[in-house]
């Protein structure tokens, strides 16, 4: 079966990223590589949506 070439959960979870909803960014990438593993808009989204959680644990980072 050919992976579905669908950028729109990449898109979402990029502009959920950007807005700062850093759950909803990686639920959205999270479903957009469960549905074709080749995009990787995805994961380059995903890694920094990921990185800022990560950063926003930190004190004094954001």
């Amino acid at each position: 079966m050919a992976p579905v070439r669908n950028p729109g959960y990449v898109n979402l979870g990029y502009v959920c990223e950007r807005k700062g909803d850093l759950d909803k960014a990686v639920e959205l990438c999270e479903k957009a590589i469960s549905l074709d593993k080749n995009l990787t808009r995805a994961y380059d989204n995903l890694a920094v949506a990921f990185g800022r959680k990560k950063n926003m644990t930190r004190p004094g980072m954001l």
